[in-house]
């Protein structure tokens, strides 16, 4: 495994939780242009790309509304505090010290605007870090490929001592555009099939991953999958359109797109379907630890419905894992984070 002297960050949905803050200046610019938010959800399909790519490309503004639109949503974002709705990810502040320590140059390369960028780090203390702040700009740096040209020239490195590490496709796609490994990371903004489709050189799931990965050392997973017995294929999750995210025998994620077969006749997400989604999330978890097991028990809190929106989550966690029985914790969630259902799982392990 090669050794890297550079290793490059994306800031949001990788350094920080800051989607809170984007979504909230997107909504604003957007009703400050006339328009109407619908779906809250969708916003977080904003947060990655340049202003200009979002306001442009995927609103289809024309290019004098894009520019208003940037206008409003740095009003809210500079001056009604947007920036500061954020959060640094757990173990980042660890990962980036024992990076630190071990010699590596450490840059950042984002679409972000520098004042945005700066006012980020500098909040968090997490500037003292890095060697090199590569962003946005309205000249010869709006592509993510060319800040990551651009961060690897102030690094004084060339492409192959470098490594990408992103949360989203953008991210990963702008490092293969310039023939570059890169680190696709699950605890952000994109999921594992977004960063596979994407042709990302490696995923992980928490930030120690990376210093071992990036020390020639990988623990982290790579396309083939290291728990067989989690992702064997299920006609049943099939057929409810549910698709694993990512799987550890610790922690396991599950996605579902709405239907109409989801939902009942008020239009709200059907309980069976919170129920269906924990009891599987709770077996993909269960078994990671390549042992084959089935539900014992399982006990559901309904907290909430919605009628809007075109994806749920649900999350497993072990809580307790023994020689028969694994229980697990499992919600279900909505995109921007709202708590459906909670409950507990009693998983129990066959012979053999």
């Amino acid at each position: 495994m090669k050794n890297y002297s550079v290793i490059l960050f994306d800031l949001d949905g990788t350094l920080t939780d800051s989607g809170p803050g984007i979504m909230k200046g997107f909504e604003y610019a957007i009703q400050k242009m006339g328009d109407v938010v619908t779906d809250r959800a969708q916003l977080r399909r904003f947060i990655g790309p340049a202003l200009e790519d979002s306001f442009g490309r995927v609103l289809g503004y024309s290019p004098e509304d894009t520019k208003k639109a940037i206008v409003f949503y740095r009003e809210y974002y500079f001056d009604q505090g947007g920036v500061f709705e954020n959060d640094v990810y757990p173990g980042i502040e660890e990962l980036l010290t024992a990076l630190k320590k071990a010699g590596k140059k450490l840059a950042v390369a984002t679409s972000k605007n520098e004042r945005g960028t700066r006012l980020v780090l500098e909040h968090f203390g997490l500037d003292k870090y890095f060697d090199v702040i590569a962003t946005s700009n309205d000249t010869d740096r709006r592509t993510k490929a060319n800040v990551i040209r651009y961060a690897l020239s102030q690094c004084d490195t060339s492409k192959d001592n470098a490594i990408m590490v992103g949360d989203r496709h953008y991210d990963i796609g702008a490092a293969n555009e310039i023939e570059m490994d890169s680190i696709g990371v699950i605890w952000g903004y994109g999921d594992r099939a977004e960063l596979e489709a994407a042709g990302a050189s490696f995923i992980v799931q928490r930030p120690e991953e990376v210093f071992d990965l990036v020390m020639g050392d990988s623990m982290a997973e790579n396309k083939e999958s290291d728990y067989p017995l989690s992702r064997m294929r299920n006609p049943f999750m099939e057929y409810n359109g549910i698709e694993i995210c990512e799987v550890s025998p610790e922690h396991s994620v599950l996605k579902a797109t709405l239907t109409e077969n989801s939902r009942n006749p008020y239009g709200m997400v059907h309980g069976g379907m919170l129920y269906t989604m924990m009891d599987c999330v709770a077996g993909i978890t269960a078994r990671a630890d390549n042992h084959n097991y089935v539900t014992q028990s399982v006990y559901v809190n309904y907290l909430s419905n919605i009628k809007d929106g075109d994806e749920i989550y649900a999350e497993g966690t072990v809580t307790k894992r023994g020689n028969t029985i694994t229980i697990v914790h499992a919600i279900v969630r909505t995109a921007d984070g709202k708590q459906l259902a909670d409950g507990t799982i009693d998983m129990f392990r066959l012979p053999g």
